[in-house]
């Protein structure tokens, strides 16, 4: 037996020593390798038995699990073992022998390992002296191999080398192998010969750290026009520092690329110090928005991981521009980034938008958006107003876009509703033939005003008008001749164009005197805006919005996300309760943020009686704003907290509201009875207590107090009679106990269905206990009184029954001088003037005109008792900071000339008093 294992031994020395390998550690003789043994001639040709062969011999300790997958698809899996060079060089010795008996290598996994460069230049080696087993690898995995430098260039040359003959690969993975100097553009180049490659994986190697020229080679690989090109289809670029050049590489290539999946998590790029851009702004926007740029010329991508990478607000709305089109996106990475309220409106926007069926969007993680990431200028809800655009920020050429895009759901020319400054050029912009995607500038600034129709009552009654009117201005004229035509005609307002159901645009019409177009507008308009003002959630999209909710982990999180829900987009009671009974612990501030966003006063109704959250005092009065708002009589004071979602919504349903009613006065040619002569119904305004002028351009605050005044200019129309059922409200109010504060909400309730006489006004303005709450009663119903000249008379309005001097002083205020001058019965009425204020100024110049016409007619101030000076009705009245107290007597009164300033000065058409 000793003599037989001597010989065995000796056989297996003279057979390692014809495979040119070292000798082998002899064993002891009591013992002997299976793999060593005569029973074992089998298993000789085994890879199995060839690597601990190699491993006996170079005195290595083998990996058990390396060849267990071997033979079902050829793959080796030494994955996270912690393997180095000369375990890994004896692996792939072993595959190169291997592959001279046939056995075929088609994946191999070396990730998580200790491969330094020396041993991935041995490797290489091995494997171009074995050309059969490169023939038929297709997955090549050395992610995780942090000793890999690729700063020799011996390893650099032998490991490009190499992969060059890989002429089957579909799939690498060099995550966490640093690539840099020059080591990109090698690898991008041996790459390009890989004409199998469909995935790559490239996420943490260091790219764009030193030079962009790294990711703009790698950029290269993704584009697929050419004919010879690579066609992949998976790429994760995450944990690099692609910057402007690098996304702007990606941009390009996205368009004619493969890919179906694309991932920049955790980027650094937008923290990286980059050589282009001067200005301040310019060098602080995030640059993967230029890769999201172009997204909109892409139709494969399925799935999208942005995952921080430090994305706000403005880079989601470019992601919501970039997508609204796109026919494949499925899955949306979005967490752990400062989003903020702004953000996460855009994301679901776009949720609720997009064409693509999208399964999947994290947001988990996300945070408050940064304070100086760039402010998105669009507003969802109301798009119109005044715009200044840097058209080198990516986000405000979404913005161009984006308005382009909703211009371009109504017929006409592309550029239509714009009104460009004609300091600036218009923008070149044009549409893709392919994708219908807007091509717009990249340089230069674009400044103009959007102002795309509100009302199609505007443009029908308008149209209906414009012949008479012509025909009416004309016999005014001659009619007025013989008062010398000073102010016989009455220059044309500005309107904005109006859309019919056709698409079609209405003329400028020139408001004459004497031609009181009454436009009969129809308040129905008003739901239909607001319920285009946001995006409904329907019974498809809800569970993916609700998964969203339900992934996030903390309440900061989850508040965050409920109050983004609460500005842009509409919910039902059942979605809102199933919401609160996924989240009890937060049902009350789901509640609370939630209940403005239902559609219909009836299904929030039923949502305060099912539900017990609802009724209990924090919520109660938190809704009260939204609860008992009437969007049809909007007139009042308000007192808001942005913070709070339900007084959010009632400011942003009174700045439509006041863009209607101002196209809707524009449009019908009615005197401008504004404050500050800006036709805006919005009066005294205030944030955080600091006065500021409303105007388009103003974006509305996520926070702060904003207080102001609204003063509607809607009237009862001409044949509206009073209804006999006030008269039981009167009794009703009289009668009941309740509080003044609930008689006044429940008033303000009915108010849209009531029409009175000034009678019946009197007697309900004096069921109130005089001062600020009368002057609440007078500004919720005065709009529905149908003789407004007895209203504003000595009866009511200057009773001292009824009114005090300081309760008129405030109404005058609430109101409007204009709104509350009595043009029929100006007399023995004292005014007080400040003629730096618009409204103030034009009560001034009302009654200097009556003075024209009407014999012994003079405006006596009440200082000096001297009439104030005739050149003012020729001249205008000055607009000095004087404070005038006058009154008007006259001893003769022209009805018809009253008639005719009414309808030039004043809101109402008193023609029917």
């Amino acid at each position: 037996a000793r003599r037989r294992r001597a010989r065995a031994f000796r056989r297996a020395e003279a057979e390692h020593q014809g495979l040119g390998l070292s000798k082998v550690v002899p064993c002891l003789p009591a013992f002997s390798e299976p793999h060593c043994g005569t029973a074992c001639a089998d298993l000789a040709g085994t890879p199995e038995c060839a690597y601990l062969r190699r491993c006996e011999v170079a005195g290595l300790v083998p990996c058990q699990t390396a060849w267990r997958r071997f033979g079902e698809g050829g793959a080796v899996d030494v994955s996270h073992r912690s393997l180095k060079d000369a375990d890994i060089v004896a692996i792939v010795e072993t595959l190169a022998h291997c592959s001279h008996q046939g056995h075929r290598l088609q994946a191999l996994d070396l990730t998580g390992n200790l491969l330094t460069d020396a041993g991935l230049e041995r490797c290489a080696k091995v494997l171009s002296a074995a050309p059969a087993a490169c023939d038929a690898l297709l997955a090549l995995s050395l992610a995780g191999n942090g000793g890999i430098r690729l700063r020799a260039q011996a390893a650099l040359d032998a490991f490009t080398g190499t992969l060059a003959t890989l002429r089957k690969l579909t799939s690498i993975d060099l995550s966490g192998v640093t690539l840099q100097g020059g080591a990109a553009s090698r690898l991008a180049s041996a790459l390009g010969n890989c004409h199998e490659l469909r995935s790559l994986a490239l996420a943490g190697c260091g790219l764009g750290r030193t030079d962009q020229a790294d990711c703009v080679a790698i950029a290269g690989l993704v584009d697929s026009g050419a004919a010879d090109s690579l066609k992949i289809e998976y790429a994760d670029f995450s944990g690099n520092y692609f910057g402007r050049r690098g996304f702007s590489a990606i941009a390009q290539s996205l368009r004619d690329s493969k890919l179906r999946s694309l991932s920049f998590a955790g980027n650094c790029g937008g923290q990286c110090p980059v050589g282009d851009g001067s200005n301040h702004a310019l060098a602080r926007f995030h640059p993967v928005q230029l890769m999201i740029e172009g997204l909109a010329t892409n139709v494969t991508l399925e799935r999208l991981d942005l995952t921080g990478c430090g994305a706000g607000p403005d880079t989601a709305f470019v992601l919501e521009d970039a997508l609204q089109a796109h026919p494949s996106i499925a899955s949306i990475e979005l967490g752990n980034n400062p989003l903020g309220d702004v953000g996460l409106r855009c994301v679901l926007r776009l949720l609720l938008a997009i064409g693509s069926e999208v399964t999947l969007c994290d947001v988990r993680g996300h945070r408050e958006a940064d304070a100086a990431a760039n402010q998105v200028r669009y507003r969802f809800s109301q798009p119109g107003g005044v715009y200044a655009l840097n058209l080198r920020l990516p986000s405000e050429r979404a913005t161009l876009r984006t308005l382009l895009r909703f211009n371009g759901r109504m017929r006409g020319s592309v550029l239509r509703y714009f009104k460009f400054d004609v300091k600036h050029p218009k923008p070149a912009v044009e549409q893709d033939p392919d994708t219908d995607a807007w091509i717009v500038p990249t340089t230069g600034t674009c400044h103009f005003v959007f102002q795309p129709p509100l009302s199609d009552v505007a443009h029908q009654q308008a149209s209906r008008h414009t012949i008479s009117d012509e025909r009416r201005s004309s016999r005014s004229v001659r009619r007025d001749s013989s008062w010398n035509g000073s102010v016989s005609v009455v220059d044309g307002l500005p309107m904005s164009r109006s859309r019919t159901r056709r698409g079609g645009t209405v003329s400028t019409i020139k408001r004459q005197s004497g031609a009181n177009v009454a436009l009969e507008t129809d308040w129905t308009e008003i739901a239909v805006l607001l319920r285009g003002s946001r995006v409904s959630v329907s019974a498809l999209r809800f569970p993916l919005v609700r998964h969203m909710f339900l992934s996030l982990v903390t309440q900061e999180e989850q508040v965050r996300f409920i109050r983004a829900c609460s500005r842009d987009i509409w919910l039902n009671a059942a979605q809102v309760s199933k919401l609160m009974e996924d989240r009890p612990e937060i049902a009350d501030a789901i509640a609370c943020a939630l209940f403005p966003s239902i559609r219909g006063r009836s299904s929030q109704l039923v949502l305060l009686g099912n539900s017990a959250v609802c009724s209990s005092t924090r919520v109660s009065g938190s809704i009260a704003s939204s609860l008992w708002f009437q969007v049809s009589n909007p007139t009042g004071r308000y007192r808001l907290n942005l913070a709070e979602p339900a007084d959010c919504v009632v400011a942003e349903s009174c700045l439509l509201v006041n863009a209607w009613e101002t196209e809707l006065a524009r449009a019908a040619g009615h005197p401008d009875v504004s404050q500050r002569g800006n036709y805006e119904m919005l009066r005294n305004e205030e944030h955080n207590q600091l006065p500021f002028t409303y105007t388009r351009d103003w974006s509305l605050p996520d926070d702060g107090l904003l207080r102001f005044d609204y003063s509607s200019v809607r009237r009862p129309r001409a044949g509206e009679t009073a209804m006999s059922e006030v008269s039981e409200v009167t009794k009703f109010l009289r009668s009941s106990g309740y509080s003044v504060q609930s008689k006044l909400k429940a008033l303000r309730a009915v108010s849209i269905h009531m029409t009175m006489s000034a009678t019946q006004f009197r007697s309900l303005v004096l069921c109130f206990p005089d001062g600020v709450h009368r002057q609440d009663v007078f500004c919720a119903l005065h709009t529905r009184v149908v003789d407004s000249t007895t209203l504003l008379g000595q009866t009511i309005l200057y009773s001292t029954n009824v009114f005090r001097e300081d309760d008129r002083r405030g109404l005058l205020d609430r109101i409007g001088h204009l709104h509350l001058l009595n043009p029929l019965h100006p007399e023995h009425v004292i005014y007080s003037c400040n003629l730096v204020t618009y409204e103030e100024r034009r009560v001034i110049e009302f009654l200097v005109q009556l003075t024209t016409k009407e014999a012994g007619g003079k405006v006596i101030r009440e200082s000096d008792h001297c009439a104030v000076p005739a050149s003012w009705a020729d001249k205008g009245v000055p607009c000095d900071d004087v404070t005038i107290r006058c009154t008007y007597e006259t001893s003769q009164v022209l009805a018809q000339w009253r008639q005719i300033l009414a309808a030039r000065y004043c809101a109402g058409f008193y023609n029917r008093d």
